[in-house]
């Protein structure tokens, strides 16, 4: 699923430079809130730091999060931010990516339910866009179900902007002896700035999970 701007992976989690070089600390734990930075003298590199070539220069990416006990239940709340500077290519690439992020999530004995928030700004260079998304799950024992919705969008400063909805229903079943039954049903729509994009759909995903 692949629009002008959006694409069917596109979710709620912020753009980050993955395992890319970096230097990162993370705080102690103190009153359930906890801390991290990294800085990334230039993403695409792994292993080594480029000053040239393709990629981002430096950046910086930094999160808090925060557990505790609400209510008889268990909250868990994070925020996040990413500034990566553009490639220097003559100012014919990208704005530099800004992004930020928040989502939390809480369970209360078997039932659990969650929501994220995310900015990516520019994240390719030619719209501003934008997710969320809701949850709410039950864990039985044996098996689990859950229900998510999510909804992108992509705002572009010449108009005709770009959505995408989708519903996403799992369930797994323990089997026993390390043997998890899954499946899952996805439900889509992309409203494409080119109407030729547009498109729609369903998959039904049915696996078995092996753990030793």
């Amino acid at each position: 699923v692949r629009g002008d701007q959006l694409r069917g992976g596109d979710g709620t989690s912020i753009v980050d430079t993955s395992d890319d070089t970096k230097l990162t600390y993370y705080t102690p734990r103190f009153s359930g809130f906890q801390a991290g930075y990294s800085f990334v003298p230039h993403s695409g590199a792994n292993g080594s730091v480029s000053t040239t070539g393709a990629g981002s220069g430096p950046g910086h990416e930094a999160a808090v999060e925060w557990r505790g006990d609400v209510g008889g239940g268990n909250l868990r709340a994070t925020a996040s931010y990413v500034l990566l500077d553009a490639a220097d290519n003559g100012g014919a690439g990208p704005d530099d990516l800004d992004a930020w992020a928040v989502g939390a999530v809480y369970e209360f004995g078997p039932y659990s339910a969650g929501a994220g928030y995310v900015d990516q700004g520019r994240r390719r260079g030619t719209a501003e866009q934008t997710a969320w998304d809701a949850s709410v799950g039950y864990n039985g024992g044996k098996w689990e179900v859950a229900l998510t919705y999510m909804k992108a969008e992509a705002d572009f400063s010449t108009g005709a902007d770009e959505s995408y909805h989708q519903w996403w229903l799992g369930g797994a079943y323990n089997l026993g002896g390390g043997l998890s039954l899954l499946a899952g049903l996805y439900l889509w729509d992309l409203d494409a700035r080119t109407p030729t994009n547009d498109n729609d759909g369903q998959t039904l995903v049915i696996g078995i999970n092996a753990e030793f």
